[in-house]
């Protein structure tokens, strides 16, 4: 499945960043991502979309469904 970036949050003082992703099925998956040393302000949107489809991946493969 292709996963797009659907929307971005901050929380817990630049500890965490809430995701929201679209799959290509139109199924929507929500994330929270620890970002813990990274400056959340520099990243791009890109590098978060990367890292929330890796969070994402790696939360299916880990899946006993």
């Amino acid at each position: 499945m292709k996963y797009k970036l659907s929307s971005i949050g901050l929380c817990h003082a630049n500890e965490k960043i809430y995701v929201s992703l679209m799959g290509d099925d139109d199924s929507q998956h929500h994330f929270y991502i620890n970002i813990g040393g990274m400056n959340v302000p520099d990243l791009t949107i890109k590098e978060i979309e990367v890292m929330a489809i890796m969070h994402a991946q790696e939360s299916f493969n880990n899946c006993d469904c």
